[in-house]
């Protein structure tokens, strides 16, 4: 497989597809590791309350596995995109999102834009991998307040 434009924007419909189904429980979620390198890297650019940021999570597909699904507990979430700007060159894409969540106590709504930048490979298998996404929303205050407090953040 090669990083054409055809193939990564194959492989980010994709990827929002089963980002959709499966990022909102642990077990179905671990189908999402085929989308990550071992060693994927995530930073949100978004304030909390009193604590630093950017949000920078370390290393590893293990701990973003935990962290994704301890924050997705409180909120439904699904990510729209609805501009992706795809660079083969670089293998990069700059994607403009529109992220909904639902908190599942209350049936709370909120519509947050945010934009994604994704850092793509290939693995040794010739496989399209995520290697990085740096992420913002428009409201990074009122979007981190969406989630629940992660301890192994702080």
């Amino acid at each position: 497989m090669e990083l054409t434009y055809e193939t990564i924007e194959e492989f980010m419909q994709g990827y929002y597809d089963y980002f959709n189904m499966y990022s909102q429980n642990f077990d179905p979620y671990q189908k999402m590791d085929k989308f990550w390198t071992e060693d994927f890297k995530l930073t949100a650019y978004f304030h909390r309350k009193d604590k630093p940021s950017p949000i920078k999570l370390r290393n590893g597909i293990e701990f973003n596995r935990d962290i994704v699904t301890q924050v997705h507990r409180m909120p439904n979430e699904s990510i729209i995109p609805l501009d992706m700007i795809i660079d083969d060159e670089n293998k990069k894409v700059a994607v403009l999102l529109r992220i909904q969540t639902e908190e599942q106590a209350t049936g709370k709504q909120r519509e947050f834009t945010g934009t994604g930048i994704y850092k793509l490979c290939l693995d040794q298998n010739n496989v399209i991998k995520l290697k990085s996404i740096d992420l913002c929303v428009d409201d990074p205050e009122g979007f981190s307040d969406s989630y629940v407090p992660i301890k192994s953040l702080e």
